[in-house]
């Protein structure tokens, strides 16, 4: 956010909301889970259709590995437009993880 700031892209910055909210989601149903942020028991998941998916790492994996390819593109050549980012960059991150979600996660 430092360097979109300073280098004046704002469409980095925008980026930035899209990629962590994403990374969040993703990390909280898939690698830790939401009980174990809730009660510290792993056991049992809160939405057990999304946590007890199988491919949950994998399916993180990749979705933040295509985000982080964004980011780096972004980082190189991004003037763009600070809404069209959001717009574009928002589509491509639900598209990915739904597509990945019926993919390997059988959905």
């Amino acid at each position: 956010m430092v360097y979109a700031a300073l280098k004046e892209k704002d469409g980095l910055g925008v980026f930035g909301l899209v990629f962590g909210t994403s990374t969040a989601f993703l990390m909280m149903s898939y690698t830790v889970g939401s009980r174990y942020l809730l009660t510290g028991d792993s056991g049992y998941p809160v939405v057990p259709l999304l946590e007890s998916l199988g491919y949950g790492v994998q399916i993180f994996a990749l979705s933040v590995t295509a985000s982080t390819m964004i980011l780096l593109l972004l980082m190189w050549r991004g003037r763009g437009r600070a809404d069209r980012t959001l717009a574009l960059t928002s589509i491509f991150t639900i598209a990915l993880n739904l597509g990945l979600l019926v993919g390997l996660g059988g959905l």
